[in-house]
């Protein structure tokens, strides 16, 4: 009777390892399973699309024709842009271009919400004139509504300028510049957009 109960006791005891084992598998299970599902980098946030001009090419010199030169006239024709593969809920487009140099701090060059899901491109010299319908400029860092030129004071040297396309889920972005800088807009529409193109240009006012 006596090596009857210690048998059991084993058994007991083997029995109660083995259930303390498969917890902790499947508790381990779920912990990776997290780690798949988390947010992961911030890659992920918003799928990329992609946006192309054909005035200059991704990290490329955007041309004089849109820039401002010694008489420091910013007032010049917008860039011609296009875009492709929108990601899947689109209702609208949110146009950002801003400078990315340290001395210009974020200064935005051109701030356009609500450009309509159908829209594919816009033309050179759209901005102010011919922008697609229901397409708001806002303000830009000049206080005026529309684009603005790179025009970057010439001892700085060298900017590099940043043009972003966010896809929105919805049809209309309530935003406003209020004196925001590029980097600071750009987040603030980062973490509702379904997906961002960007492409950027370098402009150098003292360069011969």
């Amino acid at each position: 009777m006596k090596k009857v109960r210690i048998v059991m006791l084993s058994l007991l005891i083997l029995c109660i390892s083995l259930i303390g084992i498969i917890n902790c598998g499947a508790g381990s299970g779920k912990e990776e399973g997290g780690d798949e599902t988390g947010s992961g980098d911030i890659d992920s946030v918003a799928e990329k699309f992609a946006i192309t001009s054909s005035a200059f090419s991704d990290g490329g010199k955007i041309p004089l024709k849109y820039s401002c030169g010694a008489e420091s006239n910013y007032k010049k024709p917008s860039l011609p842009l296009s875009w492709s593969g929108v990601p899947a809920g689109t209702k609208s487009f949110v146009l950002l271009f801003d400078d990315l140099h340290e001395v210009a701090d974020g200064w935005v060059h051109w701030l356009v919400i609500d450009i309509p899901a159908t829209a594919k491109s816009l033309a050179e010299g759209a901005g102010g004139k011919s922008m697609p319908s229901g397409a708001k400029e806002l303000k830009n860092s000049w206080g005026e509504s529309g684009y603005g030129g790179p025009c970057p004071p010439p001892p700085t040297g060298k900017h590099t300028y940043r043009l972003q396309l966010f896809a929105m889920p919805d049809a209309e972005t309530s935003l406003s510049f209020d004196g925001r800088n590029g980097r600071q807009i750009s987040e603030m529409l980062k973490s509702n957009a379904l997906g961002i193109a960007t492409i950027t240009g370098t402009y150098d006012r003292s360069a011969k």
